[in-house]
């Protein structure tokens, strides 16, 4: 049987870590790859009082720990109740991206509680400024 490769690019996976007797830890963790740069990641949910605050970190270290990001994770709202959290990062010399993270579709007991996805954003183009007019009243005391 031919083996199958994956492109994992800018996709990642987080696994709950339980303790001896099956309960969930507050933190998850586990890899993610942006734009071909293996980083360790780590997501911790925030309780916090104020809806504008994020509710969740994403904390990524290069591989040779030398390199520490922390996102900003709010909650996601919309039609797909998987995406659970939403956030960006500027990665490099200004690459900025946009992070999700989802519910996974969990199939086996090894599968990751989380997975991360990441996609580039798209440069806004500049809107061309009209020249200001002069004012009407041209009363100018000098």
């Amino acid at each position: 049987m031919p083996s199958q490769e994956y492109d994992n690019t800018n996709r990642g996976a987080l696994w709950i870590p339980r303790n001896g007797q099956g309960k969930a830890r507050a933190c998850a963790a586990g890899k993610l790859n942006i734009g071909g740069a293996d980083l360790f990641a780590t997501f911790c949910p925030i309780t916090t009082r104020s809806e504008k605050a994020p509710t969740a970190k994403l904390f990524l270290e290069t591989t040779d720990g030398l390199t520490v990001f922390s996102v900003s994770l709010f909650p996601k709202t919309g039609s797909n109740p998987a995406n659970l959290y939403s956030g960006s990062i500027m990665v490099g010399a200004g690459q900025d991206f946009w992070v999700n993270i989802w519910k996974s579709d969990k199939r086996q007991d090894n599968s990751p509680e989380l997975t991360i996805s990441v996609q580039p954003k798209q440069p806004r183009e500049a809107q061309p400024v009209a020249p200001a007019e002069p004012p009407a009243d041209d009363d100018i005391p000098f």
